[in-house]
């Protein structure tokens, strides 16, 4: 069993009735035990990790476009098989 979190935006939404959404996705990241994967250093190696998702700002700029930063998080999709009887 996994939790998957899926939202599809309309282009004519807007940031006022977007808000309290994203609010309410934070509350389910802190509620539940969502991991993403980040770049560690570990004695010294480089090495990929689950640790405990949160929010953070990300920054990005575009074929040489202005920076742009915006607020998000991110949850890492990880697949395994059960065991069965």
């Amino acid at each position: 069993m996994g939790i998957v979190i899926n939202i599809g935006l309309s282009k004519s939404l807007t940031q006022k009735e977007w808000e309290p959404v994203y609010e309410e996705t934070l509350k389910l990241v802190e509620a539940f035990p969502l991991t993403e994967i980040r770049e560690e250093e570990i004695n010294g190696i480089r090495t990929n990790c689950l640790a405990p998702t949160k929010e953070r700002t990300y920054t990005y700029r575009r074929r040489g476009r202005k920076e742009k930063s915006y607020k998000g998080w991110s949850a890492a999709v990880i697949w395994h098989k059960t065991a069965t009887s």
